[in-house]
């Protein structure tokens, strides 16, 4: 026993009682201790220290190793710069002429690299091209014409469609996508945008800079530009906002500057601006925070796509800015008046812009458009009409949300897949309501465009030509419109047949817009090709394509002819306008082929009828009336008409297309049709050209 009670206290741990502690003296770790049974106290161990646990292994997540990183590096770079005696350009813009580098945003997620390339491929791969209903119509006319087969094609007509720029139309351009999510962003020195801010402020700005401004203040802008280069702490959004915004101003500033070397700093900056602004783009996250600054950068992002010709990606972000914006509410808010504050006519103006782009790209892509107008109670005083004491801008925005909701009518209406089931009657019914509204919305774009060209001001004019524009745009709405009535039987002629007016009439009022925005500005040029001839499909110069297959129209061939020469002679200037003359050139070639190949079967018919004419009165002059007899010879034109007009024709009079020369054109236009469908430039989704 001895024995085991020695063992047990070599175990023990030995450790001073709580009375031997409390008093400060020497324990033996016995119980009772010698100084407790001296002092006749209770020995007591309550205070016990429990043993030590055994430390494990902390595994950081993947976000705080990232954070790690970035700190190592910027400490690395600190370090750097300290050694070296320089000054860091984190947290200081440059005051010279060189670009400054930024820091990138404080949140910002890396991009899945292969998702989002099987997304891109997913679009370009599962989506119907916009120009595919304009061919299939075309294929159909050509077949009832020439009663033909595609084949094989010339390369010369087929070599131009093959260069559409729509392989891969979702990449940006000019993004710096091979550099991490943590590199720096170059941007224009502040000095420069202090001073293009400073020489805005104040001065009257024209209708395509109001939109901005009703976008993000003037006063919010500056805090935004502050921020990104003084700071490190801006967001993502933030950068977006600024690279967007200054990429317009310098761009706007280059082509308004007579100066050469100005106008190459102007450019150059606008270009940067861009670079930052795709590469920010590029980096967006999938879920956002629904938040104004964020639905005001994704304004700016879908702004921008749609001038780069990428709808795909500009429907992605206003799809994004139509949630946010119901989310904040945005669409149940009441409009403004001369008593509310500034923040109020931004937010309007901002939810009156993703409204308006989200109908525009609902038409342009063949798609349900986000915000449905029977939810909507902020654009009730629309239908008062217009008031004259409101100031220019606010009657344009009027309009303009007038014009976007019968483009998203015109689909729900018209081209989505309910409406086109609908019988002829019930489709031609809907085309004369909108066609109502529609001519009611652009005698008022008259009148508004009457009271600025009164006024001899050159900020004006300039107005009035974007007006004129947006003329342009309600005529190829009409267009589009009109272009669903058939032919038949129960339809109005006058009406079907006044489509092809309203073609005409629009391809005239483009050639008048190009001439009279020349003079001004290149810069609003520019706008104007993205915004009338992109953003919405242009059917005007299609329809006059297919009406000269349909009628051989020489005056419309030469209609469409100052239409391509238009656009062909401003490619050089206006790279934008390379798509469209990829798309028209062969159409036009076509065309002209066409044209001439029937008037050459015309002469050679006509000339067939004369020479058995004069064969038939010799015979009958020689031999007399012997035509029924057994003995007749036939003359040598029956042989030849009989095989020729049995080629050319069939029993109800078309052309069958069995001529060689028909057959090679008919195998040329067809062929370069099935190319030009890849170009993601028209209405998608959609039966836009019908068969009649």
């Amino acid at each position: 026993m001895e024995s085991d009670a020695a063992a047990a206290a070599s175990v023990r741990t030995s450790t001073a009682c709580d009375s031997c502690r409390i008093r400060k003296i020497k324990c033996d770790g016995q119980t009772p201790c010698r100084q407790c049974s001296s002092a006749k106290r209770e020995c007591q161990h309550l205070r016990r220290s429990e043993p030590r646990e055994k430390r494990a292994r902390v595994l950081l997540s993947t976000q705080y190793e990232q954070k790690i990183d970035r700190i190592e590096q910027n400490l690395s770079r600190l370090a750097d710069a300290v050694a070296t005696h320089g000054r860091s350009a984190v947290a200081t813009p440059s005051t010279g002429g060189t670009p400054v580098t930024i820091d990138p945003p404080s949140t910002t997620t890396k991009r899945n690299g292969s998702a989002h390339e099987m997304s891109r491929t997913a679009i370009t791969k599962g989506a119907r091209t916009p120009v595919e209903p304009h061919s299939d119509f075309t294929h159909r006319l050509l077949g009832k014409v020439f009663r033909s087969d595609a084949g094989d094609i010339s390369k010369d007509i087929i070599t131009p469609a093959e260069t559409a720029p729509c392989a891969d139309e979702e990449a940006w351009e000019i993004a710096d996508e091979s550099t991490p999510s943590d590199g720096k962003y170059s941007l224009p020195p502040f000095t420069t945008v202090a001073s293009l801010l400073g020489s805005e402020r104040g001065k009257p700005k024209p209708l395509s800079s109001i939109w901005m401004n009703s976008i993000v203040a003037e006063d919010a802008f500056t805090g935004h530009c502050v921020a990104v280069y003084y700071s490190t702490a801006y967001t993502q959004y933030q950068l977006i906002l600024v690279a967007g915004i200054l990429s317009w101003k310098f761009a706007y500033r280059a082509a308004a500057t007579e100066d050469h070397l100005d106008r190459e700093a102007m450019e150059e900056s606008s270009q940067m601006c861009r670079a930052a602004l795709e590469t920010a783009l590029s980096r967006l996250p999938l879920h956002m925070l629904p938040t104004l600054e964020t639905l005001q950068a994704l304004l700016v992002g879908a702004t921008y796509a749609i001038e780069a010709a990428k709808p795909s990606r500009a429907w992605e972000m206003i799809s994004k800015a139509t949630e946010i914006s119901q989310a904040l509410e945005y669409h149940q808010m009441p409009p403004p008046d001369r008593r509310t504050g500034t923040t109020e006519h931004i937010t309007f103006g901002i939810f009156a812009m993703t409204y308006i782009l989200d109908k525009g790209l609902s038409l342009r892509l063949g798609r349900c458009s986000n915000l449905r107008d029977h939810d909507i109670s902020s654009f009730a005083h629309l239908n008062q009409g217009l008031v004259s004491t409101r100031s220019i801008f606010q009657r344009y925005m009027t309009l303009s949300i007038s014009v976007a909701r019968l483009q998203g009518e015109t689909y729900d209406q018209l081209y989505s897949a309910s409406a086109v089931a609908l019988q002829d009657k019930m489709r031609h019914s809907r085309a004369q309501e909108l066609l109502a509204s529609l001519w009611k919305l652009r005698d008022e774009m008259r009148s508004l465009r009457e009271i600025l060209e009164r006024d001899g001001d050159a900020l004006n004019q300039e107005d009035s030509v974007m007006l004129m524009a947006e003329d342009v745009t309600i005529l190829s709405l009409a267009t589009l419109i009109l272009r669903t009535v058939r032919r038949s039987q129960d339809a109005v002629e006058a009406t079907a047949y006044r489509c092809i007016d309203v073609a005409r009439e629009a391809l005239e009022g483009h050639r008048r817009c190009i001439t009279a925005i020349e003079p001004h500005n290149s810069g609003t040029l520019e706008l104007y090709i993205n915004w009338s001839l992109l953003y919405t499909p242009f059917a005007p110069a299609i329809v006059v394509f297919c009406n000269v297959l349909e009628t051989g129209d020489v005056s419309d061939l030469a209609n469409l002819k100052i239409f391509v020469a238009n656009l062909r002679h401003r490619c050089d200037a206006h790279p934008s306008l390379q798509r469209l003359c990829v798309i028209f050139e062969p159409l036009l070639g076509i065309a002209q082929r066409f044209v001439q190949l029937q008037t050459d079967v015309s002469t050679n018919i006509a000339h067939i009828h004369n020479m058995q004419g004069e064969w038939t009165v010799q015979a009958r002059t020689t031999n007399g009336d012997q035509s029924s007899g057994s003995n007749h010879v036939p003359p040598p034109g029956d042989t030849y008409m009989e095989g020729n007009i049995g080629q050319l024709y069939d029993a109800s009079g078309d052309l069958t297309g069995d001529d060689p020369a028909f057959s090679v054109w008919l195998r040329d236009c067809q062929q370069t049709l099935q190319t030009l469908q890849q170009d993601d430039l028209f209405l998608t989704g959609t039966t836009l050209l019908q068969d009649f």
